[in-house]
């Protein structure tokens, strides 16, 4: 008998910095508000030091579109950025089939990688030993898509031990990690276990409301807040990269008021209503309207969170490029 067939490993992406999450702007009437998209992309896109957005995440409310949505934002971030950063979609969809249908799917639209999210059932029953290994190989192997591992938070039964992060790491067709542990311990003692097996592997924190302690560590940040405060993130990862402390704290400090209002509300889920509404603060966004799964924030919330913003001194973003 022949041997098996080599699988190809991935192409190598340079996700090593800032890498934003954006949210899907609406119309007040609830469609996709793709003149926005354009406006966000193109603004987040022409920062030095943003090496690419993934969409249709949970910031983005990917699992709140049609297919046809899904397919036709994706176009409108790669148009946003003149396809000079990589575009990155959330793979979102329950089985392992349907996963790699929708990598396909986003491939064909123009994202260059994927972010591949655990089944949403594993968060409530767990997961059978091998799983998650079997979901990454056949996404890849079926739609050719390079994959970012996603770890979620060690609070959830679809958080990955580290024995089975191992092993998805070391598949050709992973080239980073996304890491949400937010247990500390297991960031301080499996980080460095990770980084030495997996050397070429990017690691990316997206510890939204934790980069203070997580950007010592890491190769640059994949996170929601990248919506809202890109330069300043930008300076977090550069000072954690030199293991400057001080300005690190700094840069946290300067941020604090607008992390208490977008991360440190009621659930996480709230903190995409809130990035929208700082936003609006920096000029985005007109208005902040979400689709159900999510809901308005309380009354007042906007102020407070503009309030947050002019205390941190972020003011209204500068657009170079929309076309």
């Amino acid at each position: 008998m022949g041997s098996m067939p080599q699988v190809q490993a991935a192409p190598k992406i340079d996700l090593a910095g800032l890498v934003p999450a954006p949210v899907t702007p609406f119309n007040r009437d609830g469609s996709v508000d793709y003149t926005a998209i354009q406006r966000l992309g193109s603004w987040l896109g022409s920062i030095p030091g943003v090496k690419g957005l993934v969409v249709l995440g949970h910031a983005g409310e990917g699992t709140f579109l049609t297919q046809e949505e899904q397919t036709d934002v994706i176009k409108a971030f790669v148009k946003s950025v003149d396809d000079r950063i990589p575009i990155i979609a959330g793979i979102t969809t329950e089985g392992t089939k349907v996963a790699a249908l929708e990598a396909q799917r986003a491939k064909a639209a123009g994202a260059k990688a994927g972010l591949l999210y655990p089944c949403h059932g594993w968060l409530r029953f767990g997961y059978q030993p091998g799983a998650p290994q079997d979901r990454y190989k056949t996404v890849y192997e079926e739609s050719g898509l390079p994959l970012i591992l996603f770890q979620y938070p060690d609070n959830t039964k679809a958080t990955y031990s580290l024995h089975t992060l191992l092993e998805i790491a070391a598949q050709p067709g992973v080239i980073a990690m996304k890491n949400g542990v937010r247990n500390m311990k297991r960031w301080d003692t499996e980080i460095p276990v990770i980084k030495a097996a997996n050397p070429d592997l990017t690691i990316l924190t997206c510890h939204d409301e934790y980069l203070l302690h997580t950007c010592f560590d890491v190769d640059g940040m994949l996170v929601g807040y990248g919506n809202i405060a890109p330069e300043l993130l930008l300076e977090m990862i550069e000072h954690g990269k030199a293991r400057d402390y001080p300005k690190a704290r700094a840069v946290h400090d300067r941020l604090l008021p607008i992390t208490k209002n977008v991360y440190h509300r009621g659930s996480h889920m709230e903190g995409t209503v809130a990035l929208k509404h700082g936003l609006v603060a920096r000029g985005i966004l007109e208005h902040a309207t979400v689709r159900s799964g999510l809901l308005p924030l309380q009354e007042n919330a906007d102020k407070e969170i503009y309030a947050a913003f002019k205390q941190s001194g972020l003011g209204k973003a500068v657009i170079t490029s929309s076309k």
